[in-house]
């Protein structure tokens, strides 16, 4: 699972427009990938990266807390490099 922190619109084909230009798009905060959507590795390490539209980062990897845990969020163990 992955966090938002950049706000934009993942767009067909793979591309990460600004928040509001196409697509869906996800506010910072949100949880990446929306569910019943499962993006190829390949746009996960795009939207890790810098090599992207906003030539930052939209996301960082997340751990979830254990089912019936009140625990927050915890940065994850990166599942994902990004690329390069």
């Amino acid at each position: 699972m992955y966090e938002v922190i950049k706000a934009f619109a993942d767009g067909e084909h793979g591309y990460a427009y600004p928040a509001g230009k196409g697509g869906h798009t996800y506010a910072v905060g949100s949880k990446y990938p929306v569910k019943g959507f499962e993006p190829p590795e390949e746009h996960i390490r795009y939207l890790l990266g810098k090599d992207n539209a906003h030539g930052q980062p939209l996301i960082k990897a997340i751990k979830l807390p254990k089912t019936g845990s009140k625990q927050a969020a915890e940065p994850a163990e990166e599942p994902l490099s990004p690329p390069g």
